[in-house]
């Protein structure tokens, strides 16, 4: 797995994933790349082959057209090639154009060698001609057929990694808590440190406890009622109400409440005197 990276002058816990060379695309699909380029190589060769011989049958015309689809065909193919064994940008964009661009010409020969093959056989039955003709007829519509398949996925694995997904980098930021030092940061209610590689996860038990928690196995949090009045605590025991708590302790008379050193704990507290109210034991 490949590890982050921190940018000079950020902070602790900045973390920038590692960023391909410049021009280089480490994700592209190197082994289809090469697999896909030589089969468009060897299509060409075939159609232009194959053009070369139709040429005792049909006219010069009717034939010029699949000799220069043809070369198409082989630069697609090349182009792919050195696309699988570089990984640059140059190769790879002039892979996935030329190979969108075979595609359409290789499905519209799909359908005009269609055509003539049925064609032929009607115009020529009972001739020298029919047998050739139908056989190079047939050549060329698998060879057109084999073409568009792999020109299309040809344009999608290069178009994965240039046009069409194109990211920039992304930066993690992670949450920091000051009482716990700027190495140390928060990872799901679980505390890790920086600079630790891989991270290692402390228990929320290990986590650093207020003085007046010292000796109690589990801190209590939650509410305490003290004197028929509420008092919240956040896990580190931060009052979340202190201005509530003012403005009533101004509207109401005092009242001595005392909370011991087990009721903090979870266990049996004892409370004072309340003029009010009278004693109270729990």
């Amino acid at each position: 797995m490949a590890q982050g990276n921190t940018p000079t002058g950020a902070p602790n816990g900045v973390v920038m994933p590692p960023l391909d060379p410049p021009g280089l695309y480490t994700r592209y699909a190197s082994s289809q790349s090469t697999v896909l380029g030589w089969v468009q190589v060897v299509t060409g060769c075939m159609v232009i082959t194959n053009a070369i011989m139709s040429l005792a049958t049909y006219k010069d015309d009717a034939i010029v057209g699949d000799l220069f689809t043809g070369v198409l065909i082989i630069i697609a193919g090349a182009c792919g090639v050195g696309a699988g064994k570089y990984k640059t940008h140059a190769p790879i964009v002039g892979f996935m154009v030329l190979s969108t661009i075979s595609a359409v010409v290789a499905v519209c020969a799909v359908m005009v060698w269609s055509v003539a093959v049925g064609e032929v056989n009607e115009k020529y039955a009972g001739t020298d001609y029919v047998g050739v003709a139908t056989a190079t007829g047939c050549i060329f519509v698998f060879a057109y057929l084999t073409e568009s398949v792999v020109s299309i996925w040809s344009s999608v694995i290069a178009c994965n990694v240039t046009c069409c997904t194109q990211r920039g980098p992304t930066v993690s930021v992670a949450r920091f808590d000051p009482r716990l030092g700027t190495d140390t940061f928060l990872v799901g209610g679980y505390a890790t440190s920086s600079s630790s590689n891989p991270p290692t996860y402390l228990q929320h038990g290990s986590m650093p406890q207020p003085p007046y928690y010292t000796g109690c196995q589990q801190p209590a949090y939650g509410l305490f009622q003290t004197g028929g009045y509420g008092m919240q605590q956040d896990p580190y025991g931060m009052p979340l109400q202190q201005q509530q708590q003012q403005q009533q302790q101004q509207q109401l008379p005092a009242r001595q409440t005392t909370i011991s050193h087990g009721a903090a704990c979870g266990r049996d507290a004892d409370f004072g005197v309340d003029p009010d109210f009278g004693k109270i034991r729990q």
